[in-house]
């Protein structure tokens, strides 16, 4: 079963959003969906973006580790799209089996502001 290890609010530069999406290589990553970053973009331009949140997984299989984004591609390229600092709540996770990362769940809406949700 996966671990939640870190969670903390982040500061999400483009820059850092730009490292968050090399590790945007998991295999059941949905297509990243080109009208959404645009959304989100438009809603950080215009100040009214509340709190995105970031998952990274680290998958330990059969003596490999490596890092994976598991929630956040569209809030990345939507930060650097934008050109925008946004805030994220930054989750990090272990999943000591490869079928743990197949059940793994988080939260995929986004708070705008005015209290909308977006998915």
């Amino acid at each position: 079963m996966y671990k939640q290890t870190t969670k903390k609010l982040l500061k999400l530069t483009p820059n850092l959003a730009q490292r968050f999406l090399l590790l945007n290589t998991f295999e059941s990553q949905r297509p990243l969906r080109v009208k959404k970053v645009n959304e989100l973009a438009n809603i950080m331009r215009d100040g009214l973006f509340l709190v995105g949140e970031i998952a990274i997984a680290t998958l330990e299989y059969l003596g490999e580790v490596i890092q994976v984004m598991m929630n956040g591609q569209h809030q990345c390229e939507a930060c650097i799209q934008s050109n925008k600092t946004i805030d994220v709540v930054y989750e990090e996770y272990i999943c000591p089996e490869p079928e743990d990362a197949l059940c793994f769940t988080v939260n995929l809406t986004t708070q705008v502001s005015g209290g909308s949700r977006i998915r």
